[in-house]
Parts: structure tokens; C-alpha cells; sequence
């Protein structure tokens, strides 16, 4: 599961470095569970992050970064 949701998992830590965790888990969990949002889907992950005022550029390069390779390591 935790694959499949890769994308969405590294947003919120992109989010938590950032200042921003809290709304960003709301707003994913709401659309989730609404069906609006696909979690593995980068490009819909980054629009949520850019909805909140960060920046979806920068998430995709911490996406791609070497922090994001790490998750995959301890999962």
C-alpha cells in the first residue's frame, strides 16, 4: 500500500518540512475519501500542494530527491 501511495506520503513530508502538514493532511484525507484525489498520482499531489500555497515545483524535485529514495529504504 505504502508504494501505492508514495506520492501523497512524500507530500506530507514535503509539507511538514515546509510548514504546512496539518492542512495538507486534511485536505488529502477529504479528498481521498471524497474520491477527487488519486495518492499515486504526483501530478494530482502537486496540485493539492500548490493549492496551499506551496510550491509544486519544489515538491517534485523533493519527490525525485534523495531524501524521497530514503523512505523506500526503511519501507
Amino acid at each position: 500500500m505504502l508504494r501505492a501511495a508514495r506520492p501523497a506520503v512524500i507530500g506530507g513530508l514535503f509539507a511538514q518540512h515546509n510548514g504546512f502538514f496539518r492542512p495538507y493532511t486534511d485536505l488529502v484525507f477529504k479528498s481521498f475519501f471524497e474520491r477527487t484525489l488519486e495518492i499515486d498520482v504526483p501530478e494530482q499531489v502537486a496540485s493539492v500542494i500548490a493549492r496551499l500555497g506551496g510550491s509544486a515545483d519544489e515538491y517534485r524535485r523533493y519527490l525525485a530527491g534523495e531524501r524521497a529514495h530514503r523512505l523506500d529504504e526503511v519501507v
